[in-house]
């Protein structure tokens, strides 16, 4: 099965999984998110990456799919530098930066399964909807804190 045939299946960014996936599309985005448009990043510092982990809870193993995700390299022998992570939102998801941190733990769970050197891990989270995102950014805005 091709990587645009398994990402079709149940999923409703189908669009913007396809575009992303191209490393010139992937850079612009980076290039535009961290560096205001500058084209710090190219096409060809960008490597696929799996998208998919599994984690165990309750007994079961459950699987968890990112929406993209790119290794960026530098140099001639294409040394990682980092993992990036795109997530496309078409309406607010208030658990959202636990997701996020999901992900990202997953990221580094296989990096130590791999070596004991870790990369730095990013994920930026992409809003198509129309409604405003009224939830928090950050994971301290989700954790319910009560004076005891």
């Amino acid at each position: 099965m091709t990587k645009i045939a398994a990402t079709v299946r149940g999923s409703k960014d189908v669009v913007q999984k396809v575009l992303l996936d191209k490393n010139e599309i992937f850079a612009d985005v980076l290039n535009g998110f961290i560096f205001n448009g500058k084209q710090i990043i190219k096409p060809d510092m960008l490597a696929d990456t799996n998208t998919t982990s599994y984690y165990k809870a309750n007994g079961e193993v459950h699987g968890q799919d990112r929406d993209v995700a790119k290794l960026l390299t530098i140099g001639k022998k294409k040394i990682v530098i980092s993992l990036v992570g795109i997530e496309n939102q078409t309406r607010p998801d208030k658990h959202m930066p636990a997701r996020v941190m999901n992900y990202d733990a997953a990221a580094y769970r296989y990096q130590l399964t791999k070596s004991k050197k870790l990369y730095p891990v990013l994920t930026l989270v992409v809003y198509y909807g129309k409604e405003a995102w009224n939830y928090s950014r950050n994971l301290l805005g989700n954790i319910n804190l009560q004076k005891l």
